[in-house]
């Protein structure tokens, strides 16, 4: 099992995820974002067949390419216009996506069929995290109200006490994870107000372990890439 995940990430999360797969250490050289150099939902949307900006380096194009994992380049380069920010990170369950569909890249919505629950929020994969048709956990309150209004249940936490360098907060989902019937987090929920709240949530689905990967807050590392 491989990951790809936040080069910056702080490294005893990373000593501890090693423990279970292989690491790809993700970084982008020259980013117009600096602190999200390392995010790695901001240039790749995972599937069946992975879509990737046109600017994500070759050496994480190789990484999939070596492990057998399909990919298709996108046609929306990230950069320093905000509009773009929202290109590839798009949250995608089985048989559910959400994004901000006017700024979703083309080859993106070409390759997932799913219900699609229209949001005005830019970066989706961060903000949500699906873990069945029928459970997202947010931390935004617009994707909230969206999910809602499609009938889709969700649980809205607090983004304030979720880490983010360089910006006042992070988002839940750009903390975690999926592999199979763990959850991975970034950080502890021993640490947020609700965690709680998330366990008994999480409880609910197929999930069956919650893996906390350092005793810190939750930090917002741009995903966790399990292929």
């Amino acid at each position: 099992m491989t990951v790809m995940a936040n080069s910056e990430m702080p490294a005893s999360a990373m000593s501890a995820l090693m423990r279970y797969a292989e690491a790809v250490p993700f970084h982008v050289p020259g980013f117009a974002y600096p602190h999200l150099a390392g995010h790695a939902d901001l240039f790749a949307t995972p599937g069946s067949e992975w879509v990737v900006a046109p600017n994500m380096p070759q050496q994480y194009r190789q990484a999939l390419s070596q492990r057998g994992i399909p990919w298709i380049e996108g046609t929306v380069e990230v950069g320093a216009d905000t509009a773009t920010l929202g290109a590839y990170n798009v949250a995608v369950g089985d048989s559910l996506m959400i994004g901000n569909l006017e700024r979703i890249d083309p080859e993106v919505r070409r390759r997932h069929k799913h219900q699609a629950v229209a949001v005005k929020q830019g970066m989706c994969r961060c903000a949500a995290l699906i873990l069945d048709r029928s459970h997202v956990i947010t931390s935004d309150g617009g994707v909230a109200k969206a999910l809602a209004a499609s009938g889709v249940g969700c649980l809205l936490v607090e983004s304030d006490p979720i880490q983010l360098p360089g910006y006042r907060s992070g988002c839940f989902g750009g903390c975690c994870g999926i592999r199979g019937k763990r959850l991975f987090l970034v950080g502890s929920l021993r640490h947020h107000p609700q965690g709680q709240a998330i366990r008994s949530y999480v409880a609910q689905t197929h999930i069956a372990e919650i893996v906390e990967l350092y005793d810190g807050p939750l930090c917002d590392v741009g995903s966790l890439f399990f292929f």
